[in-house]
């Protein structure tokens, strides 16, 4: 990688994990900066996965901006007039069915398509601007940094045994192996060096929370297996989610999902594993409450 090229690359990488930690370090006082982010990136995911999957954005647009605007709602009848989130559920739910409606009778065969394209960069966001959730997502974050830099370095090291050479060749598994393994030990260290003797347990139900509040507890206040198990959970899928955009990028026949950051790529090329984290931890929350549920 030439001189020219490594700056341009550490500057913009560095600008985006400095927006994305300001949005949560502020949220608290300033949540609309956080909602203005994630909508921004939104706007910009959408745009990149209808080139990807080569969709037609006058039917896919509406559904997906439209939704995007919707979601804000929620957040804002939470903090400012709580009075207004039944009818923002309301209205949320009627423009949901009528957006699905009309690509259904649009797009036709290609339904499916559009539909999985959608939930795909809609949950994500709606996860992550709402301040309901199990794991925060600045938790997230902060995981798959961490495992990606590692993985990233042993993969370089002595990484020679590709993960999935037709779809992503650069990835190997000792790079897989070696990040996981590193990550898990930095996380082990931060709770034997910064951790307490109280202990935090995570919520059955997802509760309203401050992201700083429970990413320190998460990394200083679980016993070391949850976070060992947690950690592991978020690399398992936080590496599909990379293998599936790279998937789509493979059918699209393009090295990148933009060219909006540079030296990175586009805006999914970053975002792809927290993405699939997003939905899965979604889906496990809801499994661990049933589960729950069931044993009571």
């Amino acid at each position: 990688m030439k001189k020219a090229e490594l700056i341009r690359r550490s500057i913009a990488g560095a600008l985006y994990v400095a927006l994305v930690l300001a949005a949560f370090y502020f949220y608290a006082r300033f949540p609309w900066l956080l909602w203005a982010l994630f909508l921004v990136f939104y706007f910009i995911i959408v745009r990149e996965l209808t080139a990807l999957m080569h969709l037609d954005k006058r039917i896919f647009y509406p559904l997906a901006h439209g939704m995007g605007l919707m979601t804000l709602a929620f957040p804002l009848s939470l903090f400012f007039r709580s009075s207004f989130f039944a009818p923002a559920i309301v209205i949320w739910a009627v423009y949901l069915v009528a957006g699905f409606g009309y690509v259904w009778l649009r797009a036709r065969k290609d339904v499916l398509r559009y539909l999985v394209a959608f939930w795909y960069a809609y949950l994500p966001f709606f996860l992550t601007i709402l301040p309901v959730f199990i794991v925060s997502p600045l938790y997230v974050f902060i995981v798959l940094w961490l495992y990606d830099s590692l993985a990233y370095l042993t993969g370089s090291l002595w990484g020679k045994r590709r993960l999935a050479p037709r779809i992503s060749p650069g990835k190997t598994w000792e790079g897989l192996i070696g990040g996981t393994l590193l990550t898990m030990a930095v996380l082990a260290g931060i709770r034997y060096l910064f951790g307490g003797t109280q202990t935090y347990g995570l919520p059955w139900f997802p509760q309203v929370m401050e992201h700083w509040w429970q990413t320190r507890r998460l990394l200083t206040g679980l016993p070391v297996g949850q976070i060992l198990l947690i950690a592991f959970w978020i690399i398992l899928w936080g590496t599909a989610g990379d293998l599936y955009e790279s998937y789509l990028k493979r059918r699209a026949g393009v090295k990148d999902s933009g060219n909006i950051m540079p030296g990175h790529g586009g805006l999914l090329d970053r975002l792809d594993s927290f993405m699939m984290v997003q939905i899965v931890m979604l889906l496990t929350g809801m499994v661990l409450t049933l589960i729950n549920f069931a044993l009571k």
